[in-house]
């Protein structure tokens, strides 16, 4: 990944530091780049993605969710209301729901069936986690809607998805 502050070559994890505490330092650093965090079930990558979600959003940036289903997604929102609570940031998000996945039942996250109220929320500035689908990403109206996009699963993702929400 690049990352400001370090260069090509440099280790990424500073001698004595966490994975977690690596992770955070390294998503708060990322230049227009990815930093993939992989292991088997039960490892903490969803943890340690909400670490991360919260460190971003505390940090005054816009994030997103997607995944390759409403499931995945939930789980990943559902640990972020979780660790905002637990850290006390103010948190305002909106998940993209379907007609079979009710989303994340949270005070700190509003759900909608409809792409224009996330859109709506996105463009007012009043959200600072989105969530929703490869589909709800790769919208011409959400293209730069986000600081930071965070793809939960990204091995289950296909590369086209991976490419249509770039943006």
């Amino acid at each position: 990944p690049r990352v400001n502050g370090i260069r090509q070559g440099d280790p990424l994890r500073l001698d004595d530091e966490s994975t977690l505490d690596a992770a955070v330092r390294l998503a708060l650093g990322l230049e227009r780049s990815c930093l993939p965090i992989q292991g088997p079930p039960g490892s903490g990558k969803t943890f340690t993605a909400a670490k991360v979600i919260i460190a971003l959003v505390a940090a005054g940036r816009t994030v997103g969710i997607t995944a390759n289903s409403h499931a995945v997604i939930s789980n990943l929102l559902a640990g972020v209301a979780k660790e905002a609570t637990k850290q006390d940031i103010t948190l305002h998000a909106i998940q993209k729901v379907s007609d079979d996945d009710g989303g994340v039942d949270h005070p700190l996250v509003r759900t909608t069936k409809s792409n224009d109220d996330v859109e709506a929320a996105v463009a007012a500035g009043s959200v600072d986690v989105v969530a929703g689908t490869a589909w709800l990403f790769a919208r011409e109206a959400m293209t730069g809607a986000v600081d930071t996009l965070v793809i939960d699963e990204a091995g289950q993702l296909s590369l086209a998805n991976v490419l249509a929400v770039a943006p």
